[in-house]
């Protein structure tokens, strides 16, 4: 996943590809351009990686949540460019601190309870943000990447009138 790093007034774009470390430097740029050169970025290394030009990990090894994320933003932007901003938000914001480092198999419906439970939120956005959750497991499951989605059956919060 690229990220940004700011030395002596300039933004430095860096990422890893085919096992090689990269670095171009973006200049003297606004923190809001660099962020958009980054998002860019990683959207074309994730059309690369869907299009076969990056290899996938090899067979038998799950990507961790936040590994495939990069993968499910960049196809959800080409399937559905009208919620982009929404889903990446909620993905970046919410799922990556409280999933990022498992791999897709070990997110249990406990934790996934845990989580809902954890949040300070209202019903309705808790709910949206299980939604994705849910969708981003079951591209995986499409994929191939795990052979079931393990919160299927998860129930979003009840949604109470007030």
């Amino acid at each position: 996943m690229p990220s940004l790093q700011k030395r002596n007034h300039a933004w430095h774009l860096r990422w890893y590809e085919n096992g090689r470390k990269h670095r171009v430097s973006l200049g003297p740029c606004s923190a809001k351009e660099a962020e958009s050169h980054r998002k860019a970025k990683e959207r074309e290394l994730a059309r690369a990686r869907l299009a076969g030009i990056i290899p996938l990990p090899d067979a038998g090894v799950v990507p961790t949540f936040e590994g495939f994320s990069t993968d499910y933003l960049a196809w959800h932007a080409a399937e559905y460019p009208s919620s982009t901003e929404r889903i990446e938000g909620i993905v970046r914001n919410h799922l990556i601190p409280a999933f990022g480092s498992r791999p897709l198999d070990y997110i249990t419906k406990d934790k996934v309870e845990r989580y809902k439970r954890g949040r300070a939120a209202k019903a309705a956005t808790v709910a949206k943000e299980l939604r994705t959750l849910q969708a981003m497991l079951n591209r995986a499951v499409f994929l191939e990447l795990i052979p079931r989605n393990p919160i299927k059956g998860v129930k979003p919060p009840r949604i109470l009138d007030s």
